[in-house]
């Protein structure tokens, strides 16, 4: 089938340049549903046994600088989610590893990129750092890695509207993106780095960037890495180099919607045993507010009538200026 072979055809991804108002906006989008003012129960175990005494209840409970204050006013985060209210503070105010077990949109992403960014404006300040000074671009002080290329895109565009009004630099690299856009990603300053696992490998091998100064590594959706070989021994050997590297000064934070059944295995192999494991919700349960929704092309039809339903989907989307509600889309062949 000449047609499909040239539709997957793997081509180079030249990234669109958003404005911080685009990006303001899409964030605007995403953060509205129920989730965001649920109430879910929460658990925190471990560290030094008194994790459940750091939980907040409002931004006000923490020293949040104001440039990153206005930019969450101005996506509508104007209170802490519960993820949010447990790990900000034990990231903000412990040393220790965490472990967070919480359902698909409870606030993740922003539980571990609120306080980074935070601390991070921080010492920049207190350094005295100024705009004119020589910007951070091989030495990224927190380095997030996920396992896709789409998750990575969304991580980098919330962590580059957060830091926002701030000295602190995003950048991001991920797989079919070339490598002088890479190279121009961490010229423009790389505090904090988000990164497809292969990228960081060929980063780390050719001497990109350098883990000696990392003071935080986040693993997002940990369970993929856990779950799929590959991406398990090139997580434990990531790890291994930027512990030789680094002398174990790194903190590390993993979050994961479904990682019950292995989560003694991480803790074990990737965090310190005085972690902290937080608990929000019913891991493991589907989300009642994300709607799942299958549409079945009988096998008969074969390859050709999938992908076509696939391109009909992909087109509605990509011709949809302003939609209602994000989405994830699957096409199994």
């Amino acid at each position: 089938m000449p047609a499909l072979g040239e539709a997957l055809k793997r081509r180079k991804f030249i990234p669109k340049t958003k404005g911080i108002d685009e990006l303001i906006q899409e964030q605007q989008q995403i953060n509205h549903g129920p989730v965001v003012n649920a109430k879910l129960p929460v658990r925190i175990i471990g560290g030094d046994g008194n994790g459940e005494s750091h939980i907040i209840r409002s931004f006000n409970d923490v020293k949040i600088n104001a440039e990153l204050r206005n930019t969450l006013n101005s996506i509508n985060y104007f209170e802490p989610t519960d993820v949010q209210k447990c790990v900000i503070p034990l990231i903000q105010n412990t040393t220790n590893d965490i472990l967070c077990l919480a359902a698909t949109g409870s606030g993740k992403s922003g539980s571990f990129l609120i306080p980074i960014i935070n601390r991070l404006q921080k010492d920049k300040l207190s350094s005295g750092f100024c705009h004119s000074d020589t910007l951070n671009n091989s030495s990224p002080v927190a380095i997030i890695v996920a396992h896709t290329k789409e998750l990575v895109e969304q991580l980098y565009k919330f962590a580059k509207t957060l830091a926002y009004g701030t000295q602190v630099g995003v950048a991001y690299a991920r797989g079919q993106m070339p490598f002088e856009e890479g190279r121009r990603q961490l010229a423009n300053g790389c505090d904090i780095l988000v990164i497809t696992p292969g990228r960081l490998q060929h980063y780390l091998n050719d001497g990109w960037i350098f883990v000696d100064g990392t003071q935080f590594v986040v693993i997002d959706e940990a369970d993929k890495f856990i779950v799929e070989e590959s991406f398990s021994s090139l997580l434990h050997e990531l790890f291994n180099r930027m512990r030789k590297q680094n002398n174990f000064l790194f903190r590390t934070f993993m979050f994961s919607a479904t990682l019950t059944e292995v989560a003694d295995f991480v803790i074990n192999d990737f965090l310190k045993k005085d972690c902290y494991k937080v608990i929000v919700g019913k891991p493991n349960q589907a989300v009642s507010h994300v709607h799942q929704r299958v549409l079945k092309v009988d096998d008969k039809y074969g390859y050709a009538a999938k992908f076509e339903m696939a391109r009909i989907i992909l087109r509605k989307i990509s011709t949809c200026e302003k939609p209602k509600n994000g989405g994830l889309y699957f096409a199994l062949f």
